[in-house]
């Protein structure tokens, strides 16, 4: 039976609820699940002048002296240093310390496992230790495990994850959770508009459920350099697999 059916929704999400996040080591406030869930000028020189008078002897001129303008030095010329090429990040293998998923990141890319609930990714020290998104990226995995029966619905975990996810100052729910399928598994994506700490943020959820096994999460990138990280923190959450 569907998680989403009245008899089963109740009593599962009533456990999510009180699970859920409160904080995560980041600062980042949440009801979550599992108590801990960017040029010279050269002047000719006058012509020898010669006058011939039209009566008397041929009086011949001395020439004027020749003029020959001083010359303006060149300029230094400007050496534009050769930039160092930026180094492209490799892509690694991460593992979650509990074997509960794999996915692939940047090698750049930083990673804090000491909060029981949820792993925080970050694309630097900054945005993995200050609630700071000016700039960067932001993403947090929370995976649990539920004792239900039936089918989980990755739509019904997102929407109710959302529903009590209370981190941002504001947001706009562009997307809602719709069902579809990531490298084979089962999964349900929504997207959003808010603000976090007052930095304008673009949100993007996404559930996966295998079994009685999910894994949510959640990124965070900084509006400014969304289109820059953008198509990185997609490829990392599409590599994702549950264990």
């Amino acid at each position: 039976m569907p998680i989403h059916s009245a008899s089963r929704i109740a009593p599962f999400f009533c456990v999510l609820l009180l699970l859920f996040l409160t904080a995560t080591t980041s600062g980042c406030a949440a009801q979550s699940w599992f108590d801990a869930f960017e040029a010279s000028l050269t002047a000719e020189p006058e012509a020898d002048l010669l006058v011939t008078p039209t009566f008397g002897p041929t009086i011949t001129r001395e020439p004027t002296a020749s003029i020959t303008p001083t010359a303006t030095p060149s300029a230094t010329p400007t050496i534009t240093p050769t930039p160092t090429p930026t180094r492209v990040p490799e892509i690694i293998n991460y593992t979650d310390p509990q074997d509960r998923f794999v996915l692939e990141m940047p090698d750049t890319w930083l990673v804090k496992e000491d909060d029981e609930a949820a792993l925080v990714f970050a694309s630097d020290e900054t945005r993995l230790n200050f609630n700071t998104l000016d700039s960067g990226v932001s993403m947090f995995i929370f995976p649990g495990q539920v004792a239900v029966s039936g089918t989980l619905s990755p739509t019904a975990v997102l929407e109710e994850f959302i529903a009590n996810f209370v981190v941002f100052d504001s947001e706009e729910l562009l997307e809602p959770p719709t069902a579809t399928r990531i490298g084979n598994q089962e999964a349900a994506v929504a997207r959003a508009n808010g603000v976090f700490n007052r930095f304008p943020v673009l949100i993007e959820y996404y559930a996966f459920v295998r079994g009685n096994r999910l894994v949510v999460v959640v990124v965070m990138l900084a509006q400014e350099s969304a289109p820059d990280y953008l198509p990185v923190t997609t490829q990392v959450v599409r590599s994702l697999r549950l264990r």
